[in-house]
């Protein structure tokens, strides 16, 4: 397991890209880079993601945050 090495606020994210064909997620920041996440299983990162949604509605009720599923793996296609 990795060490978190950067901390953003939670009510500057703007939106989450999660993958339907693998574990992957990313945490979308307008004024930072993303946070690119992949967890060993879908469950675990629907777990994680339900914990973060009911996190910021919690601290932000009047902001929806917007959640998009795509259906491929993130990290080939994003890698550069």
């Amino acid at each position: 397991m990795k060490e978190l090495r950067k901390k953003r606020d939670i009510l500057e994210m703007s939106y989450i890209i999660r993958s339907t064909a693998s574990a992957e997620f990313i945490l979308h920041f307008p004024a930072h880079e993303d946070f690119r996440v992949l967890i060993e299983s879908t469950d675990r990162r629907d777990d994680l993601l339900n914990l973060v949604k009911l996190r910021f509605a919690h601290m932000n009720p009047t902001t929806t945050l917007k959640v998009f599923g795509v259906v491929i793996q993130l990290f080939k296609f994003l890698s550069f």
